[in-house]
This record gives C-alpha cells, structure tokens and sequence, in this order.
C-alpha cells in the first residue's frame, strides 16, 4: 500500500530539481589537512600490522603448503 501511495505521490506531484551549484571548495582548514595526513598515516600503519606477520612467517618457515 505504501509502495502504491508513494507512486501516485510522485507521478501527481509537480517537482523541480534544485539549481546546481558548485560545492567544490580548494581551501580547506589546517586542521582538515592535518586529519587527512593523520588518516593517511594510520592507513600506512595498518597495511604494515597486516603485512609484517605473514612476511615474517613466510621469511621464517617458508612455504607452509608445503
């Protein structure tokens, strides 16, 4: 019901989309760049906890399938 209510709402309704604007901004704050940096480096700290075990297992036993 719901679903048939919305369309008779929608194709009897008189809508308009809203004028485009340009929402792009090139100057950001100081402390929106120093959070970008921080995440930037947390994502390389994650990828280096995830990576370093299995370099090292594989660098210690070798191949474990095998």
């Amino acid at each position: 019901m719901l679903t048939i209510f919305s369309s008779i709402v929608v194709h009897l309704g008189h809508f308009e989309n809203p004028p485009i604007r340009n929402s792009y901004s090139s100057a950001f704050t100081g402390l929106w760049n120093r959070m970008q940096l921080l995440a930037v480096l947390k994502g390389l700290a994650q990828g280096y906890i995830v990576t370093a075990p299995a370099m090292l297992v594989m660098r210690l036993v070798g191949q474990e399938g095998r």
